[in-house]
């Protein structure tokens, strides 16, 4: 059995009502076996592991060992369904010394994994949280066997492959947070702010408005249909997901993936995975403007190149959306880019894109209803 059909049995019994001890035999130990560890042989794996550290001591339910023998894991254990915070500052605790590098929590189905910075005095940091209830199973699979994968922890890239995740969540929750942010400023603007924005409209627009209406607009500025805060148009408004969350909404979807084969029309797009996001869109043309916009946190120095895509008398990325028929704002970027193109081209121009800057196409997946 392979690793993501077993993530996939463990997913189909995500309501079973298991103990502690039915979750490391039944769930954890397989998934470690299909991850290269043997639970037979002590010098890999061990379980009921006492561990004593000045001021606290206790029990790590496994730990996993590196090719010296040395501690590189702690995994700690819950009921199924038990709430898992209480668990996680348990295993942080004892995982706060020594060559431990990861801590991971975990009630068989959520996989709660933090790395540890052996070399200095920082708190552990989140690297994800697998949920196999919400997130799709090959995404499952591509980040335990990133991490917990044994040949990839011996090797030393399990650390690197943690890094990437982290750094990729906290660019995506940046694009989530800025735009946040800007709306609060706005919307609950002190006296000073009140005053830039009305300076600027008199320099750009050669007319002074009262204080008073430029503060009464800036506190409107709100989606009444949506109860929400608006943002600027040239700010990313699509609802993103934080690496390995995934939009509650959609859980219920059986959602389908595109491959080259696929034969007719293209249904609605949903959704698309790269590079370590996974988020919700709404269109094909929102699909190639955030596409864009996680290449371009890949490749902020030299994004410049994205120019060589070029149609014969069309410019498909410019700093000036001028001549464009449908441009979009790249997140993040000062780019617009082109998006008056069919479904399909819309996916090829997108593939095209991560050639450019050397990854590969089957590192995009495109999800439909």
């Amino acid at each position: 059995m392979s690793l993501g059909e077993q993530l996939a049995r463990t997913k189909r019994r995500a309501d079973a009502p298991l103990k502690k001890s039915q979750v490391q035999v039944q769930l954890v130990l397989p998934v470690l076996a299909e991850l290269g560890w043997n639970s037979s042989d002590s010098t890999q794996l061990d379980v009921e592991r006492r561990i004593d550290l000045a001021g606290t001591s206790g029990i790590v339910d496994i730990v996993l060992r590196g090719k010296r023998g040395e501690i590189i894991a702690h995994i700690n254990l819950a009921n199924r369904g038990d709430d898992l915070v209480h668990l996680v500052e348990h295993t942080l605790r004892l995982a706060s010394t020594g060559t431990v590098r990861f801590a991971v929590a975990t009630d068989g189905v959520i996989w709660i994994l933090y790395l540890r910075d052996t070399e200095t005095e920082q708190a552990p940091v989140l690297v994800a949280r697998v949920d196999l209830s919400s997130i799709s199973i090959d995404r499952a699979t591509e980040v335990l066997a990133s991490i917990l994968g044994r040949r990839t922890m011996i090797e030393g890239h399990a650390a690197v492959n943690a890094l990437k995740l982290v750094e990729s969540r906290r660019s995506q929750q940046l694009r989530q947070d800025v735009p946040r942010v800007l709306a609060d400023l706005i919307t609950e603007a002190d006296e000073l702010l009140v005053q830039l924005v009305h300076d600027r409209i008199q320099e750009e627009s050669n007319w002074s408005p009262s204080l008073a209406d430029v503060a009464e607009v800036m506190k409107r500025w709100r989606r009444d249909d949506e109860g929400g805060r608006a943002e600027p148009s040239q700010l990313p408004t699509s609802t993103e997901h934080t690496v390995l969350a995934s939009d509650p909404s959609q859980q219920s979807r059986a959602r389908r993936r595109y491959t080259s084969t696929w034969e007719g029309a293209l249904p609605p797009v949903v959704s698309f995975s790269l590079l370590g996001y996974e988020q919700a869109v709404h269109s094909y043309a929102e699909l190639m403007a955030e596409v864009a916009g996680v290449v371009y946190l890949q490749h902020r120095a030299d994004f410049d190149h994205v120019q060589e895509l070029r149609g014969s008398v069309r410019t498909y990325y410019s700093y000036s959306n001028a001549g464009m028929v449908n441009p979009k704002r790249i997140p993040g970027s000062r780019y617009y880019v082109e998006t008056n193109f069919s479904s399909r081209a819309i996916i090829e121009q997108c593939h095209k894109l991560l050639t450019l800057f050397g990854h590969s196409e089957d590192d995009l997946e495109v999800f439909f209803d």
